[in-house]
């Protein structure tokens, strides 16, 4: 086979252990089309940086998963204010 072929197990497995979501099942249910988060009315992080962060890495991820970059999107409207 020629061309370049991607993979990125070990790095989402890595996030996964990060997050402490190792253990975690997968779920398939759709995600809503109208988030209910809000931009106002709630508690924000006192330090952003690990959601930056990991939220960085599931941007990464998505060149290899496209199935998860809405989910992605949607998690990255509340960077300003996580």
């Amino acid at each position: 086979m020629e061309g370049l072929y991607l993979k990125q197990s070990m790095y989402i497995s890595d996030l996964l252990d990060k997050t402490q979501m190792i253990r975690a099942r997968p779920l398939f249910t759709p995600i809503a089309s109208r988030p209910k988060f809000s931009a106002h009315k709630r508690e924000l992080l006192n330090d952003p940086t690990e959601y930056h962060q990991v939220i960085g890495a599931l941007q990464y991820c998505t060149l290899t998963r496209p199935d998860i970059s809405y989910a992605v999107n949607q998690l990255c409207q509340f960077m300003h204010a996580p």
